[in-house]
């Protein structure tokens, strides 16, 4: 017999599923760089009602209507909606206009992506996430480098002892991406570079 508390739990579990990503991206209201998911919803596959499922006998030969038997939870997608802009005072806090990730190496050397911008300096001078992660392309600044600059196209200038000038870029990838935690993600090689934006 077709049960309709099997829809009402399928139903529930879904919401469940639901409070749970909402619960996730309140927490993370203030973490760099986070990208709210939004759950995506579909619903189970259709059935035609059986005889004996309204009450008719087995034996009965009408044809019944087909009824849905729930909803479920088929995941989620990264909002791709960008945030507002804070300006930090730090040099190496630079944020993406637009679609895109910064690149990073994971532990296992494999690239990572995230919006999360702001980096600091690793004891050999290179550009890392809070994490240790390294950005990529590598970004290393001389132990004499001053005047360091990110500027909007993503072009990091500074200049060496000799007052020499030097110039490297920060890169962004776009693509689609899946969640790596963190604050980043794991995906296939970057589609293309995009302009980045002091943060």
């Amino acid at each position: 017999m077709l049960s309709i508390y099997q829809s009402a739990f399928a139903g529930a579990q879904a919401q469940r599923t639901a409070f749970d990503i909402i619960a996730n991206n309140i927490a993370n209201v203030q973490t760099h760089g986070y990208r709210a998911v939004r759950t995506e919803f579909a619903d189970l596959l259709y059935r035609q009602l059986a005889p004996e499922d309204i009450g008719l006998p087995p034996t009965d030969t009408r044809t019944l209507p087909f009824v849905g038997t729930g909803v479920q939870a088929v995941g989620g997608s990264i909002a791709t909606r960008p945030g507002s802009f804070v300006s930090t005072g730090r040099e190496f806090d630079p944020a993406i206009q637009g679609e895109g990730y910064f690149q990073v190496a994971l532990a296992d050397a494999q690239p990572g992506y995230t919006r999360a911008g702001n980096f600091v300096l690793a004891s050999d001078r290179s550009l890392v996430t809070p994490d240790g992660h390294r950005a990529q392309p590598a970004i290393t600044l001389a132990v004499t480098a001053t005047q360091i600059r990110v500027r909007e196209d993503g072009t990091v200038t500074s200049v060496d002892q000799a007052g020499a000038p030097a110039t490297t870029r920060v890169t962004c990838a776009a693509w689609r991406r899946a969640r790596a935690g963190r604050g980043g993600s794991a995906s296939p090689p970057p589609a293309r570079r995009c302009a980045g934006s002091t943060r």
